[in-house]
């Protein structure tokens, strides 16, 4: 009997440890304290009491509050996550790299030379020039211009091959000049042409028929008085090679005319009659050792086109 009566006493104690734990009040909900449960639920399986006795492992229905404690679980994810997000991460900013493109040295192209063929050798050739009025003998210097006729004539079974074609005018050795009438500086290979078997030119093509239709008309001024010759020559050479010594020139036909220094009667009082000086820039070079060759003091020689 004491033995029953002993476990009464036990069981009596047990249940009133029960009902006075704090583990057992409910927790309100939304208390702060539930910050603090997790760390705190363990005490409610470790009174000294329930290990007393094997059947107080049976209790835990008593203990079931800490499913209470389950909650705060949430609340300590949430603030680990608080914490997670606090935290700064480095970052690296690339900065693009710029590679510099080679830029290629420059090739200096070195000027061509003349590759054309070969032009056969100069031939013979006929040619005249004659003044626009044969009666008219004295011209007056830089203000007149004295109108001549030229044509060239290929008697030759081939075709002749020309570079420049014009007038050489000459007072002295002071005072002369070249006037270009026809040249190739345009043309294929820089040369003209002229069919042979008695074709004319330089007008009309390649072939005129007769005089009338290959003569060409031009003109010139000088700038000085006194005695002029004026000489027909063609450039059996290709036009750069005219400016250099040893170009094939061959003289066709000369003319002679004189020029004064006169000034017309102005038709009323301070007016002046106004000079046109030639600006003739070529001459023909014929003392050089070396031999003949045109020589200009600037590229402004006169194209005339095959079709005149």
């Amino acid at each position: 009997m004491q033995k029953y009566a002993v476990l009464v006493i036990v069981l009596l104690v047990i249940v009133l440890a029960i009902f006075e734990s704090p583990q057992t009040k409910p927790l309100p909900a939304g208390a702060p304290g539930v910050i603090f449960t997790p760390t705190g639920s363990p005490t409610a399986t470790g009174s000294p009491t329930a290990t007393g006795s094997p059947t107080a492992t049976s209790s835990p229905t008593a203990t079931g509050s800490p499913t209470a404690t389950g909650t705060p679980t949430a609340t300590g994810t949430s603030t680990a996550t608080a914490t997670i997000g606090k935290l700064r991460f480095p970052m690296v900013l690339l900065q693009p790299t710029h590679t510099p493109t080679r830029t290629s040295t420059p090739t200096l192209t070195p000027t061509p030379t003349n590759t054309s063929p070969a032009l056969p050798p100069p031939q013979n050739m006929n040619g005249n020039v004659r003044r626009d009025d044969p009666n008219k003998l004295t011209y007056a210097t830089n203000i007149e211009n004295i109108f001549f006729w030229e044509w060239i004539q290929n008697n030759n079974p081939s075709t002749v091959y020309y570079g420049i074609l014009g007038v050489n005018v000459v007072k002295d050795a002071g005072y002369n000049f070249f006037h270009t009438s026809y040249n190739g500086q345009l043309a294929p290979g820089g040369v003209l042409q002229i069919n042979g078997n008695g074709c004319y030119g330089p007008n009309g093509g390649i072939c005129a028929g007769d005089v009338g239709s290959g003569q060409w008309e031009d003109s010139v001024k000088v700038a000085e008085p006194g005695h002029y010759s004026m000489t027909l020559s063609i450039c059996q050479s290709r036009f750069p090679d005219c400016s250099q010594p040893g170009s094939s020139w061959q003289d066709l036909s000369s003319v002679q005319f004189d020029a004064i220094d006169w000034t017309p009667q102005a038709p009323s009082v301070g007016a002046t009659a106004t000079p046109y000086p030639p600006g003739e820039p070529c001459q023909l070079v014929r003392d050089d050792p070396r031999g003949i060759y045109l020589r200009c003091r600037t590229g402004s020689l006169k194209e005339r086109p095959l079709s005149h």
